[in-house]
């Protein structure tokens, strides 16, 4: 009967852990063009955001740097088939909270 036991709750876990696998892949893939799980609704409004060329043009940095402030968490790019898109008031929030270094990197 303990064995039983044993084997419901490792059961009960692994069942546990696949749903929590599922939950996180669903919001990972929420604007995969590859899964089947994406819908119109799902996509980005193209209107508020811009693009990776367009946030390095405002910032006034070049892609060396864009993607270093990527690695380092100061940008987090949404990205959708691949391109890198931000919303435009995020941006402008950054741009406005933020001062710059001449050298490429942010300031508190």
């Amino acid at each position: 009967m303990e064995q039983l036991d044993r084997i419901d709750r490792g059961v009960r876990a692994v069942l546990d852990l696949s749903q929590q696998i599922k939950q996180t892949l669903e919001q990972q893939c929420r604007f995969c063009p590859h899964c089947p799980s994406v819908t119109r609704e799902d996509e980005p409004e193209m209107d508020n955001l811009l693009t990776a060329k367009e946030v390095q043009d405002m910032f006034g940095i070049v892609h060396s740097t864009y993607y270093r402030w990527i690695a380092k968490g100061w940008l987090i790019p949404m990205i959708v088939g691949g391109k890198h898109y931000y919303d435009a008031e995020e941006i402008q929030r950054l741009l406005k909270g933020r001062k710059y270094r001449a050298r490429g990197g942010m300031e508190g």
